[in-house]
């Protein structure tokens, strides 16, 4: 991961290379892409802004490298399932939708600890064009699913994966009360960060002791 600062908004820029397997048509096709993210640091604790950059790092390096990724009915077509970790899509993946999938993924994960102001992307399948989405942007609008239209179901109460904190980035429903949440969960991952955190807001312990008072019933 590459951290520099941006010209035209002042923002500070994440660079990630990331390889994947893209599945279309029965088939397993290499990309290559390259991520920018643009983001502000936006909370006072310096742990948690380096936590968030930490898992920015940790989402493109080992939830995205050398993921399979592949439309939600391609998946649940799937007989054998290979060890790679799945970046699942709507239908057939586009430069864009990842994009926006990123974005809104990135923005979960890390909360309040960072500002993430635009995702760039760019791929070689996709003639290196290079897309950039933001929060304001009309793209995830129309290129992200509704619930009720991921889930084919309006009375699913999950969110999709990239509206949700945890470190899934496809969808396995395994009843109506237990979802895919990850093979890793943030908390564990960062428990000893979290409590240096925690320190750091505490507030500072107040020396005690006693106070001498001047005077006394011997006192003029």
């Amino acid at each position: 991961m590459n951290l520099s600062g941006s010209t035209s908004t002042n923002a500070q820029v994440v660079s990630n290379k990331v390889n994947c397997m893209v599945y279309v048509d029965n088939s397993l096709i290499i990309n290559k892409y390259k991520i920018k993210v643009g983001f502000y640091c936006v909370n006072e604790n310096p742990v948690l802004n380096e936590m968030a950059l930490d898992q920015i790092e940790i989402f493109f390096s080992l939830l995205m490298s050398n993921s399979i990724i592949i439309s939600k009915d391609s998946y649940e077509s799937l007989k054998d399932f290979p060890l790679n970790n799945f970046f699942m899509t709507h239908k057939t993946p586009d430069d864009q939708t990842i994009a926006s999938m990123i974005l809104f993924k990135l923005i979960n994960i890390v909360g309040d600890n960072l500002d993430i102001e635009y995702v760039s992307l760019s791929s070689t399948s996709g003639d290196k064009i290079r897309y950039t989405i933001s929060t304001e942007s009309g793209e995830p609008a129309i290129l992200l699913p509704s619930n009720e239209t991921w889930w084919g179901d309006k009375n699913n109460k999950f969110e999709p994966w990239w509206m949700r904190y945890d470190t899934a980035t496809y969808d396995k429903v395994f009843n109506r009360d237990k979802i895919y949440t990850g093979d890793f969960s943030w908390e564990e991952m960062f428990k000893d960060d979290l409590k240096e955190a925690a320190n750091f807001d505490a507030p500072k312990d107040v020396k005690k002791g006693f106070k001498l008072i001047p005077g006394g019933k011997d006192a003029d």
